[in-house]
């Protein structure tokens, strides 16, 4: 058309890819609602690997209380609780008492199959002796 100047292009529309990390453009695209949704399951993470709502304790109070138990973390290993704290003596005790159960859980657990294996090993110094035995003993030529 006579009197109209061409169109200039479209400038780049600018996308959360653009000024973000791929992980916020993507919480970036969704809904509020989604939103909602997927931060319930970071609580439920969260929580699951033993954090805690609770306020962390002043250990600068006078009430503090190193020795106190808290909750255990719901997979029941405190330990990751205590490294967290940088409590180090508290943590080496943990983890020599976890040894020791882990040591003696394992010792029950290979009892049955140590049992065979010895009954075994003395049937074959058995069975062993038995030919040896037989060997030396000079053959009857009345048999």
């Amino acid at each position: 058309m006579p009197g109209t100047r061409p169109l200039a292009p479209m400038p780049h529309v600018i996308e959360p890819k653009d000024l973000c990390e791929p992980e916020w453009a993507e919480w970036y695209r969704l809904t509020p609602q989604e939103r909602w949704r997927q931060t319930q399951k970071l609580w439920q993470t969260f929580l699951t690997l033993g954090s805690s709502l609770d306020p962390e304790p002043d250990t600068q109070s006078p009430f503090f209380d190193a020795g106190a138990p808290g909750p255990l973390p719901a997979d029941g290993r405190p330990l990751l609780t205590l490294a967290i704290a940088a409590d180090a003596e508290r943590l080496d005790h943990a983890l020599r008492e976890e040894e020791q159960r882990e040591r003696e859980a394992d010792r029950r657990h290979w009892e049955p199959l140590r049992a065979v294996l010895e009954r075994l090993r003395h049937e074959s110094r058995l069975t062993e002796a038995m030919k040896l035995d037989r060997k030396e003993r000079p053959a009857d030529p009345a048999g």
